[in-house]
């Protein structure tokens, strides 16, 4: 008799492992759904609705009632209007953020993501996150490589190139 409950009772974890299994989810972005937990990296995020947790992209994703950076709870953000704008930067109805920290001086209504770690709003340019001194918002490009630049100046990751104008290889790139 003990046997036979042994064995029922391991045929009915066996089962129950094997479903564990079959209800793992990807949600991309190195985010997995479980049953009811959720894991980044093989590593439990806590405090997450599953029925409404969805990755947003660059690390980022959410639920109903919070903003999740690479499975940490971010403070500060808001989970209906949280939007991830690439290259690592983020942003909800009043504030931004990069690579999950809130940035200071940006406007969250009105900033957009340039590539290769370049943003801007209408008033600043920012690189990875920090102000780049100097720059015109307007009329700042992201050229790659680290590049930018605008009607005044050329910039190498955030900062000024001195005596310069755009880099000659972008400058050749671009008339090919």
């Amino acid at each position: 008799m003990k046997r036979l409950i042994a064995a029922l009772l391991f045929g009915v974890l066996f089962m129950q492992s094997g479903n564990l299994y079959a209800e793992m989810k990807s949600l991309g972005e190195d985010y997995v759904i479980n049953n009811s937990l959720v894991y980044y990296k093989g590593k439990k995020v806590g405090g997450v609705s599953t029925s409404s947790f969805k990755s947003l992209g660059d690390g980022y994703a959410a639920d109903l009632w919070a903003v999740f950076y690479k499975g940490k709870k971010m403070d500060g953000a808001n989970a209906t209007s949280f939007k991830s704008l690439g290259d690592g930067y983020a942003a909800d109805l009043w504030a931004v953020f990069y690579k999950g920290k809130k940035m200071d001086g940006a406007n969250a209504t009105s900033f957009k993501s340039l590539g290769d770690r370049y943003a801007s709003d209408p008033w600043a340019v920012f690189y990875k996150g920090k102000k780049v001194d100097g720059a015109n918002a307007s009329s700042f490009k992201s050229l790659g490589d680290g590049y930018g630049a605008d009607t005044w100046g050329t910039y190498y990751k955030g900062k000024k190139v001195n005596n310069a104008s755009e880099p000659t290889s972008k400058r050749n790139k671009k008339n090919r």
